[in-house]
């Protein structure tokens, strides 16, 4: 990373939060999981959090399919960073011990722990992090960490190799780490993501209530940089380009190369 790293990784966690905690104030379901007809809070929370159960599921058989189904247990911890108010946290809730949900916006976890109360699922810890790393972790202490539709908004791929980094720390030996975040695997398609969301920040800069900023538009992870962070952390890893069991009968919709890349998961052993 550039000079003043810290710096700049503080910088980036810090708008992180603070869009996302407008965002939370406004329509925290909508802006969670993006549906046009649930727009001005017209997400039923039944409807909201069965949609997690659903994707959930997916998920675990995402893990079944390379061979890692043990990965969840109910005598294991897990981490959902970016949880917003835990529609995939409580979903995990009846796999393992423990689920702690993280997120940076505040607004996000005092919504998550509404929903909890009213859920009265006991097994979910949520907290509030600073949008770069997961210090509030100790090192080898979890054994699974999950993070869907979240790295993919961060104002710079910095953040997702810095939380790639922080995955494997926190992890145990033999924990399993799966993640969704935008790849780029040439240097054209990173530096044209790059000049069009500047385009973008010019165009709406000044607008009242702009959404459209770096933590919204997030970013792409250039793959060399990605696999050697990769290769120094984890054991063995896997690039899942938008998964049939997560997508399903959206899978086929995908007819781009563009949209499999920018769908992309990794699978991680420590």
């Amino acid at each position: 990373m550039p000079n003043n790293s810290q710096n700049n990784l503080d910088k980036f966690g810090l708008l992180s939060k603070n869009t996302w905690n407008q965002l939370a104030k406004e329509d925290a379901e909508y802006y969670i999981l993006s549906d046009k007809e649930k727009k001005g809070g017209k997400w039923d929370k039944a409807s909201f959090l069965a949609r997690g159960k659903e994707q959930w599921l997916g998920f675990k058989n995402l893990l079944s399919h390379y061979g890692l189904a043990q990965a969840v247990a109910r005598d294991k911890t897990a981490l959902d960073l970016g949880c917003g108010v835990g529609r995939m946290a409580f979903a995990m809730s009846s796999d393992f011990k423990e689920v702690f949900g993280v997120d940076a916006a505040e607004t996000m976890i005092e919504k998550a722990k509404e929903y909890q109360k009213a859920l009265g699922t006991a097994n979910v810890e949520f907290s509030v992090n600073n949008g770069s790393d997961l210090r509030s972790f100790v090192d080898n202490s979890l054994d699974f960490v999950f993070s869907y539709i979240v790295l993919q908004h961060c104002p710079s791929s910095w953040q997702v190799l810095k939380y790639t980094n922080e995955f494997s720390r926190v992890l145990k030996k033999g924990g399993v780490c799966l993640f969704q975040t935008r790849v780029s695997p040439t240097l054209g398609w990173f530096l044209k993501f790059n000049i069009q969301k500047k385009i973008r920040r010019m165009k709406y800069c000044g607008k009242q209530n702009n959404y459209v900023k770096e933590a919204v538009m997030g970013n792409w992870v250039y793959y060399p940089r990605l696999y050697r962070t990769l290769k120094k952390n984890f054991s063995a890893f896997y690039l899942v380009f938008s998964p049939p069991e997560i997508y399903e009968s959206d899978f086929w919709k995908l007819n781009s190369e563009f949209d499999r890349w920018k769908r992309s998961f990794v699978i991680c052993i420590k």
